[in-house]
């Protein structure tokens, strides 16, 4: 498995820097509402999608595979995904000096992980690819999720604190309307793969 531990960093950092639904709601957060307002959306994401890699790691996937669940899951979660990009593109325009709790908290975010797309497609890809069938389940498992979680923490505080400096770009009400509704509409152009 050690073989394999600099090509999963990679291929770990890569699919964590690159846009998808949890970037792109940590720097709509990070612009509108802050980096401080928005550790809780952190928070989730990055301790949930970990928790979702040991589980799936662990043999969640193949309990799964077979029985149409991971379809409705999936479905499920490109409705609430285009939901998301919905009131992101129909939040109201304030004044961005003014603190205000982010939209979504750690539980939401946490449990985004499970019907967001593109982590059902990390997780089974990193699975299947630098997996071992000779590796201890629980092990292997526990490496990924490290893995995951030492790439999640740095590219989300990147996402989190580009959007924090958008914020001053945003300060017209009519910029921070177009940067909305050009977050809600990367959102849903996001899970246009998992649709395809």
């Amino acid at each position: 498995m050690l073989t394999t531990l600099a090509p999963l960093l990679l291929f770990a950092f890569i699919t964590a820097v690159t846009p998808g639904p949890n970037n792109i709601l940590l720097m709509a957060a990070g612009a509108n509402y802050g980096v401080r307002n928005s550790l809780p959306l952190f928070a989730g994401i990055v301790l949930g999608f970990p928790a979702m890699v040991w589980l799936v790691a662990f043999g969640l996937s193949s309990g799964l595979q077979g029985t149409g669940l991971v379809d409705w899951v999936q479905w499920l979660g490109l409705a609430y995904i285009a939901y998301l990009a919905w009131l992101l593109a129909t939040a109201p325009v304030s004044q961005l000096e003014q603190e205000k709790p982010a939209p979504i908290g750690f539980t939401k975010a946490a449990l985004l992980q499970w019907i967001n797309g593109k982590s059902w497609m990390m997780v089974t890809g990193a699975v299947a690819v630098y997996g071992s069938v000779d590796a201890v389940p629980w092990q292997q498992a526990l490496l990924f999720a490290g893995v995951f979680l030492a790439t999640a923490i740095p590219t989300g505080l990147l996402w989190l604190v580009f959007g924090r400096l958008l914020k001053r770009y945003l300060q017209p009400p009519k910029r921070q309307k177009a940067f909305n509704l050009s977050m809600a509409a990367l959102l849903l152009l996001s899970i246009v793969p998992a649709v395809i």
